[in-house]
């Protein structure tokens, strides 16, 4: 039996977590098995294929809309647009899907970007997510943008604030 039939590796309590709040991470070492078991030609990425073959094995049913949804997750993962994803992005696509609302393009936005994990994105990481909406904006006035959206005082926005801020910016 080949790899994309594999079951991937495991989750437990020690792999996957859930912090304070409410956003799910796992292991390092879980994402790069996950990632070793998901690149099933070796290349050192993992395309759309690859992606859809695990989803099948964890017995998620794959219809139109789900591979649009993949796809699009992939586009917005994929910093360096080769149409693959290699470890971190990977890593990212990871986190997104396993917190943000999968037909929602706000709450992927949120999580691809939250580049650091944290639950939070800071002006620089709100650039990147401007930017994937086709928008260039300075890294002063993602500043500002937060500022005005965010209950923070500490230069970041949570999720509920991007949303709002989102919303704000018509995005659908």
């Amino acid at each position: 039996m080949g790899c994309a039939a594999a079951r991937p590796p495991e989750v437990d309590e020690s792999t996957l977590y859930t912090d304070e709040s409410g956003i799910r991470h796992c292991s390092h070492q879980y994402v790069r098995d996950y990632f070793d078991h998901s690149d099933t030609d070796k290349s050192g990425s993992v395309d759309a294929n690859e992606l859809i073959n695990i989803l099948i094995s964890l017995g998620t049913q794959i219809d139109d809309e789900t591979s649009k949804n993949i796809a699009a997750t992939i586009i917005v993962a994929d910093d360096n647009e080769n149409g693959t994803l290699d470890f971190q992005e990977f890593s990212q696509f990871l986190y997104s899907f396993l917190n943000a609302k999968s037909n929602d393009l706000k709450s992927i936005l949120f999580f691809i970007c939250d580049g650091d994990q944290s639950g939070r994105i800071d002006a620089s990481e709100l650039v990147q997510v401007l930017e994937k909406l086709g928008s260039k904006t300075e890294l002063n006035k993602a500043e500002q943008l937060i500022e005005m959206f965010s209950d923070r005082l500490d230069g970041t926005i949570d999720y509920k604030g991007f949303i709002k801020l989102m919303i704000k910016l018509d995005v659908k």
